[in-house]
């Protein structure tokens, strides 16, 4: 199942053997292989804790809610943190063509849900809104997402719609 990445925020968390475990607060991506390698995980409680899931600890990822293995070890969260301040959230991150042409933001990105691949990336530029897909990166840092030059071309976006 392809999910959009924002509406995913804040859904329900659950262990396998059925304890709540909190709300997924962000998920985790590796811009080298443009997938989503796991999620961070805030408790219900007074005093938040954090969890961090990979993964592959998921058992399912739907719109509504998580399922995962176990409640995840506080240990995660740090190797999880690691690769996010590599590669950054893709929420808000400044998207720009290999010439330098600037395209906008990434304002939300489509996953598979099973693999956690990212298929699609939600380029925003003023009130213009562009869903470019994945074979088009060229790399992805914590600040920039790099497109091809392709994406510029003025019949783009309809050949795009067409395949």
């Amino acid at each position: 199942m392809i999910i959009e990445a924002r509406h995913c925020l804040g859904i329900d968390v659950v262990s396998d053997h059925g304890r709540a475990i909190g709300k997924l607060d962000r998920l985790v991506i590796n811009g080298q292989k443009l997938q989503v390698v796991g999620a961070q995980v805030v408790g219900n409680k007074l005093f938040k804790n954090f969890h961090g899931v990979f993964f592959n600890d998921i058992v399912q990822f739907e719109r509504l809610g998580m399922l995962v293995k176990a409640v995840p070890p506080k240990t995660n969260l740090k190797e999880l943190d690691l690769i996010s301040a590599r590669y950054g959230s893709l929420f808000g991150t400044k998207a720009v063509t290999e010439s330098g042409q600037t395209l906008g933001k990434i304002t939300d990105y489509y996953f598979d849900s099973e693999t956690g691949i990212i298929v699609r990336l939600v380029v925003k530029k003023f009130l213009g809104e562009r869903i470019i897909p994945r074979q088009f990166v060229v790399s992805v840092g914590p600040k920039t997402v790099v497109f091809q030059d392709v994406v510029i071309e003025p019949h783009f976006d309809q050949a795009v719609a067409q395949a």
